[in-house]
């Protein structure tokens, strides 16, 4: 075996690759566990936004159905309210 600069034992160029391929695969399973991280926030994120969507929806839904009561009762009022002021007129014709 050879001996380095150092006077100690040179490893064989196998165990160095050996080593750089054990390195490389810490590498890829940290990356792996990276993004396995990031996709479960962005599924939780979209889950999130998925529910505050429909959350949203329901409420436009309600607010649709109480405006339509709204112009129903309005509509309502708006015709009382010729109704009684023609009432109202006609009876002072007469006095």
């Amino acid at each position: 075996m050879l001996t380095n600069a150092w006077g100690k034992a040179d490893v064989d160029s196998s165990e160095i690759q050996l080593h750089k391929k054990e390195i490389s695969d810490f590498f890829d399973q940290l990356l792996v566990k990276r993004k396995l991280t990031e996709a479960h926030g962005a599924s939780s994120s979209l889950a999130t936004a998925s529910s505050e969507v429909e959350n949203l929806r329901s409420v436009y839904k309600d607010l649709e159905t109480k405006l339509t009561d709204a112009e129903t009762k309005r509509e309502f009022a708006e015709k009382e309210l010729r109704r009684r002021t023609l009432s109202f007129s006609g009876k002072r014709l007469i006095l």
